[in-house]
């Protein structure tokens, strides 16, 4: 950080502007109290939410932290998903065969959910985030989970393991199968899968959406973090 800072100085940077901010993070621990000892102007405030899963080490003790009437529910839904055909939850996590396929699949489930994933997902955001997953996968941080439902696929989640933790970014489903809840099962399926593998944490990343509170997550205070290099600078 005292490095980061004098490169900073060096370059005439006047201000820092950081947003959602953990309470664990490298700013708040170190860099916001460098920034006091240096007498520059620091500003933190709330700015949101994450939410997290602790996995406990069975799905039945998972189970057993959800209130009644959600753990009603998600029993209700996968069992309803399973009398519906043959289901297979799997995880790619490596380059080399099946790859390909499985982003591919994703990438068709996540244009075809909404219009304006449609929207997002251009040639040249599809060409980037194909790389990403290829070097997570190369790297072994990848988590891609698909969802199949008697050999169709139903859905996908991508998600990236890191340091004990199971970090969601995003998934696709089949509108064809929406009616069976394939979305927010394939989340369940994929924090299972986490949990039987032994990782600690489910994150379910910023914003404050029912479903992840349903899910048995807790909320996570992010925070904004302004740090004035120069004094009397303002930030945008």
């Amino acid at each position: 950080v005292a490095a980061l800072w004098s490169a900073w100085e060096r370059e005439g940077v006047e201000a820092l502007h950081l947003e959602r901010v953990r309470p664990d993070s490298q700013v708040l621990g170190f860099l916001a109290p460098l920034a006091r000892e240096r007498c520059a102007a620091v500003a933190v405030e709330p700015a949101g939410v994450s939410v997290e899963v602790a996995l406990p080490g069975s799905w039945d003790g998972y189970l057993e932290r959800l209130d009644k009437k959600q753990r009603h529910e998600l029993r209700r839904k996968l069992r309803r998903l399973q009398g519906a055909g043959a289901v297979e939850f799997r995880t790619v996590r490596s380059a080399g065969a099946g790859l390909a396929g499985a982003v591919a699949g994703f990438f068709r489930l996540f244009r075809d959910n909404r219009e304006d994933k449609a929207a997002f997902l251009t040639p040249g955001m599809e060409a980037y985030f194909g790389a990403v997953i290829d070097a997570a996968a190369r790297d072994g941080l990848l988590n891609l989970g698909l969802l199949e439902l008697g050999g169709a696929l139903a859905a996908a989640v991508l998600c990236f393991d890191h340091q004990g933790r199971t970090h969601l970014y995003n998934n696709g489903y089949s509108r064809e199968f929406a009616p069976l809840g394939v979305g927010l099962l394939s989340k369940v399926l994929s924090l299972r899968d986490s949990l039987e593998r032994g990782v600690a944490v489910y994150d379910l990343l910023a914003g404050d959406e029912d479903y992840k509170f349903h899910l048995g997550g807790g909320a996570v205070t992010l925070f904004r973090c302004v740090i004035r290099l120069r004094p009397g600078v303002g930030v945008p």
